[in-house]
């Protein structure tokens, strides 16, 4: 057994834990800067890891949490309506994709670019904090005019694309 693995696992446990950071910016890159793991690899390791990781934490937080560490239920069915659809479609693009090269250029980009911005978010929070208690009064409202709005676009606009072809 390589205990290196366990460590660096033991590692994000703790980190994700204490700061709440997602262990994608954190494994991740561990699997690819120090094991030296294909960046495609990588991410298909730290999906795994983190689904089984993450359905232990969840399990312990709905039994254990109390009223105000629950999960809210409501804010997880949102986000699984803007976050499902979007990792399929990117998994359709990404088997698109012939060259391992360029995929493994853009997970990397794409990588460094997140981390980047979770570390400005971070230092941000406050601020960011202040405008998501104000946003999050409308947000269903808000969510409901985008959809209406972007549905009409694409009835709309994309027709009229199709016939320019």
């Amino acid at each position: 057994m390589d205990w290196l693995h366990a460590i660096a696992g033991l590692f994000v446990g703790v980190m994700v834990g204490m700061t709440g950071v997602g262990g994608g910016s954190l494994m991740a890159p561990i699997l690819i800067l120090l094991f030296g793991v294909s960046p495609t690899t990588a991410v298909g390791t730290d999906l795994w890891f983190a689904a089984i990781t993450k359905s232990v934490g969840g399990f312990v937080h709905h039994h254990h949490g109390g009223a105000e560490g629950r999960p809210d239920y409501e804010v997880i069915k949102r986000l699984c309506l803007g976050s499902l659809p979007a990792a399929v479609i990117v998994l359709i693009f990404l088997s698109q994709i012939d060259a391992q090269q360029i995929k493994g250029g853009l997970i990397m980009n794409a990588l460094g670019v997140v981390l980047i911005l979770t570390a400005v978010a971070t230092l941000f929070r406050g601020r960011f904090h202040h405008m998501a208690v104000h946003a999050r009064k409308d947000t269903a409202h808000n969510i409901l005019k985008t959809g209406i709005f972007t549905g009409h676009i694409a009835d709309h606009a994309l027709p009229a694309q199709m016939d320019a072809c």
